[in-house]
């Protein structure tokens, strides 16, 4: 069971958004370019503002946890930053639910309903698996009970995708255990929904936009959409060093390599430039990407610095590329 609900929330590490106006607050919509542009600092600032104007408002507890979890990501913190990001959204949790209880509106369930899938990330990042497995359900349930009342309603579409696509993509050993509990889905709603949630402005757009970069490059192996959306996040937040890493990625996974080189020495650039670097996992992966283009073009001399950082920077998580980096180490004599 704990494979599973890893699968379902492995592509949910980093969450981008786009606001529609008629559930959240005008003053945090205008806060979230900012939160996905780096400017963390004054993104916090300004929903803190709003914060002690509306202390009894969920959602802004909800967006100071996202502007947090992506200071985390800018500025390199550790893992103990996780329990300051969880308290925000647990606040949040605390008066959605209170707001649910008092009215039932469509408005207070989709606020309540992403504060759960908020909380389910954090939980997988601190190794909750269980936890965050029931914490995303009840928030798939209330967005359901969202489309009941409204099918059109943009902000329950990433929800219903993200739960339905998984679902399906169960490891066999564990569909019987996972239709006692619950999961079942549909992999082509659940894309046909992420999809949805891709092309209209909802707290969830750019979560989609990442989710289907992530599914169409390591479960479909259709890198040309995975580049399609890749490039749609990038395009909207090229500040965003993730995002920056996804379009490098995508352009070599698509085999233009010289392309990607640009977006690469564009991510280095932008991690020189931040005082802790950026997490460790993307900094290795870019290097090893960039050894691999070398490599395959014979350009050895252009190798060995990208290939001494990987192998620097390789943590063994990934064994088959550990595996490659110690093949390039013999050839270049490293």
């Amino acid at each position: 069971m704990k494979k599973f609900v890893l699968l379902v929330f492995i592509a949910l590490s980093f969450l981008s958004t786009a606001v529609h106006a008629d559930v959240y607050d005008e003053q945090l919509v205008n806060v979230v370019p900012l939160i996905y542009s780096g400017q963390t600092y004054t993104a916090k600032k300004k929903i803190s503002e709003y914060i002690t104007k509306h202390p009894e408002e969920a959602q802004g507890y909800l967006l100071m946890g996202i502007a947090k979890e992506w200071e985390m990501i800018f500025k390199n913190k550790g893992k103990s930053y996780h329990s300051v990001i969880m308290k925000d959204l647990q606040k949040a949790r605390i008066l959605g639910k209170e707001a649910v209880e008092k009215d039932g509106s469509i408005k207070n369930k989709i606020i309540l309903g992403n504060t759960y899938l908020y909380i389910s990330k954090k939980l997988i990042d601190t190794g909750y698996r269980g936890q965050a497995g029931s914490n995303l359900k009840i928030g798939k349930n209330l967005m359901e009970e969202v489309l009941k009342k409204d099918p059109d309603n943009p902000h329950a579409y990433f929800a219903i995708g993200l739960f339905n696509y998984f679902a399906d993509n169960v490891p066999s050993g564990f569909k019987w255990l996972a239709k006692i509990l619950g999961f079942n889905g549909d992999r082509n709603k659940g894309l046909n929904y992420l999809i949805k949630a891709s092309q209209v402005k909802n707290l969830t757009q750019m979560d989609a936009t990442f989710m289907l970069t992530y599914i169409y490059s390591q479960k479909e192996s259709n890198y040309p959409m995975a580049l399609k959306y890749a490039s749609q996040a990038y395009g909207q937040y090229p500040t965003n060093t993730l995002f920056i890493f996804d379009q490098a990625e995508m352009l070599f996974r698509n085999k233009k390599v010289a392309e990607s080189r640009v977006y690469f020495d564009q991510f280095f650039n932008k991690c020189s430039s931040l005082k802790k670097g950026c997490p460790q996992k993307y900094e290795y992966l870019a290097n090893y990407f960039m050894a691999w283009g070398y490599m395959d073009e014979n350009k050895f001399d252009e190798a060995k610095p990208f290939v001494k950082k990987a192998d620097e920077l390789d943590t063994k998580r990934y064994k088959d590329r550990s595996s490659d980096i110690d093949q390039w180490k013999k050839k270049l004599k490293l």
